[in-house]
């Protein structure tokens, strides 16, 4: 494995950009419900998964442009696609 400090990463100019690790408390809804909170992103050899916290259980989404329609940095969330659930 291979670690870095956060802090010497370079930063992120582009909106559409993140690190996968800053979701991590983000909001997750589905239309107007809350669905829950990012836990954790799980690395997959397809794709990454989301752990959302909901009602106390884990919810694993797939993170994928199918299953996630939009994250929103700026309002720390994280949107799904109508029907996912």
């Amino acid at each position: 494995a291979l670690m870095v400090d956060a802090a010497r990463l370079p930063g992120v100019d582009d909106p559409d950009t993140f690190y996968v690790r800053d979701l991590i408390g983000f909001e997750v809804r589905e239309g107007d419900a809350v669905v829950g909170t990012v836990r954790d992103v799980l690395p997959g050899p397809a794709n990454d998964a989301l752990v959302v916290v909901r009602d106390g259980d884990e919810l694993l989404l797939p993170f994928t442009h199918d299953a996630v329609v939009r994250v929103n940095p700026d309002a720390r969330r994280v949107e799904l696609r109508e029907g996912l659930l």
